[in-house]
C-alpha cells in the first residue's frame, strides 16, 4: 500500500529513494567575487567581504598577496588575504600560500587557514597565528618579564599573550565561510545590507 498526496501523480515520499541525501562537490576555477563570513565572536570579522586589488591591501609583512578581500562594513577594516608564507626575498623557492585574516590595527595575521585553494573552509580548519616573537590574537599585553604593563609601554618590549580558554579561542574562528561566486549575488547582498 502506498500513500499518494492530493493532486500528486507519484507516491508521497521524503526525497530521493536511492542513496538517501546526495552530497557532491563543485569545481571552482575562478576566485570568488566576495565572501560572507559569520559566526565569529570577533564582531568586526563578520560581514560581507568584497574582492580588492591585492596591491591596495596594507600588510605588515613583505610577502606576495595573491587574492585580497576587505570587509565592507563602515567601521571595520578587517581583510582576508591569500598570502604567500615565503618572504619576497626567497624568490628561488616555490611559494606556499595560506588564507589569513588581518588585524585591522596592526595589519598582522590573526587567523590562518591552509592555502592552495580558492575557497577556504570554516570552523576548526582555521587556527590562530603564532609568530616566533609574539602571539597575534586579541588578548592582554604583557611586558617581557610577564607583568602587566602600565599605560605606555615601549612597543618593542611588548608581547601579546592569549589569556583565553580554548572555547573562547574557538569562538573567534569564522564558523560560516560562504563564497559568493557571482557578482550579482554580491551586489544584491550589499544592497540588502545597506537598506535593512
Amino acid at each position: 500500500m502506498s500513500i499518494v498526496g492530493p493532486g500528486a501523480l507519484t507516491e508521497y515520499g521524503s526525497g530521493p529513494r536511492r542513496g538517501g541525501r546526495r552530497r557532491g562537490t563543485v569545481y571552482v576555477d575562478e576566485p570568488a567575487t566576495g565572501f560572507f563570513i559569520a559566526g565569529s565572536s570577533l564582531k568586526g570579522l563578520n560581514g560581507i567581504y568584497i574582492r580588492k586589488n591585492p596591491r591596495t591591501v596594507v600588510f605588515s609583512r613583505h610577502t606576495k598577496i595573491a587574492l585580497a578581500y576587505e570587509n565592507c562594513e563602515d567601521e571595520s577594516a578587517w581583510s582576508m588575504v591569500l598570502a604567500s608564507t615565503t618572504p619576497l626575498e626567497n624568490d628561488f623557492m616555490d611559494p606556499q600560500y595560506e588564507w589569513q585574516f588581518l588585524d585591522p590595527i596592526t595589519r598582522k595575521p590573526i587567523l590562518r587557514h591552509e592555502g592552495e585553494t580558492l575557497i577556504p573552509g570554516s570552523g576548526l580548519r582555521w587556527e590562530h597565528c603564532r609568530d616566533e616573537e609574539e602571539t597575534i590574537s586579541p588578548g592582554r599585553f604583557y611586558d617581557s618579564d610577564n607583568s602587566e604593563f602600565d599605560d605606555s609601554p615601549k612597543e618593542d618590549r611588548l608581547i601579546q599573550q592569549n589569556c583565553k580558554s580554548k572555547e573562547e579561542l574557538e569562538d573567534e574562528l569564522p564558523w560560516q565561510v560562504i563564497a559568493l561566486l557571482d557578482a550579482s549575488i554580491t551586489r544584491d547582498l550589499l544592497y540588502t545590507k545597506k537598506y535593512r
